[in-house]
């Protein structure tokens, strides 16, 4: 808007100029009022879109800063420039992207635990060790005895294995399913990589072209800056 605003006013500039050798030609005969009426509406014709633009650029600039929470009648003005960063490697977005992506985390993240769920299943295959571990203390009194008291105490412990070797096939079962989930897992992360890696291109793509366009309209600007030294000279 600011920007646009500027042009028009180079427009009234230019315009303001025009009618002023118009009008001066006409003091001298050498137009006729047919020239110089379009130069006059073409100056207000600038002067009418000018003062559009200001009431939309004020507007805007009342919206911003509603939104940034302060007085709608704070002034500030927008830089012209911006600097564009045309050192972006793809590969090192590409590498940044797949690192920081949070489906492709969570995809990782549930290819870990489908490994996992392989492990617990192919335990089933193993023998399993049991180890148990006690201390006991009993202790007895009796006042017509001989004995008044009698305590005992002791530490036990002890070990078991156990083999499944049948167990109708559930642990092949457990097993072939697990597998299934660490495919389905691997698939799941392949194709959000490849989402990202394709949404990530196509913003190169965009990126590219857009620096290629910003030179263009530099060019054109520049351009435009010399037909505007020329007319003033005339």
């Amino acid at each position: 808007q600011q920007q646009q605003l500027r042009v028009l006013r180079q427009s009234i500039t230019m315009s303001e100029e025009r009618l002023r050798w118009v009008e001066m030609k006409y003091e001298v005969g050498e137009n006729s009022k047919r020239e110089l009426l379009p130069a006059k509406v073409d100056l207000n014709s600038d002067r009418s879109a000018a003062l559009r633009q200001e009431a939309t650029l004020r507007n805007a600039k009342a919206a911003l800063n509603l939104l940034l929470v302060r007085d709608p009648a704070t002034e500030f003005t927008v830089p012209d420039t911006i600097l564009l960063d045309q050192s972006l490697d793809e590969t090192v977005l590409r590498q940044e992207a797949i690192a920081a992506n949070r489906q492709l985390r969570a995809a990782r993240i549930a290819r870990q635990l489908a490994s996992l769920g392989v492990d617990e299943a192919r335990a089933g295959y193993y023998p399993r060790l049991g180890l148990n571990l006690g201390y006991n203390f009993t202790g007895s009194s009796a006042e017509a005895s001989f004995i008044n008291s009698n305590t005992s105490d002791g530490l036990t412990y002890g070990a078991t294995a156990s083999l499944n070797l049948f167990d109708g096939f559930n642990t092949s079962r457990q097993m072939e399913n697990a597998q299934i989930e660490i495919q389905a897992a691997e698939l799941q992360y392949q194709d959000a990589e490849r989402a990202v890696t394709s949404q990530l291109a196509q913003a190169f793509i965009t990126w590219r072209s857009r620096l290629e366009l910003v030179k263009l309209e530099r060019e054109n600007v520049g351009i435009a800056e010399q037909s505007l030294g020329i007319a003033q000279e005339r």
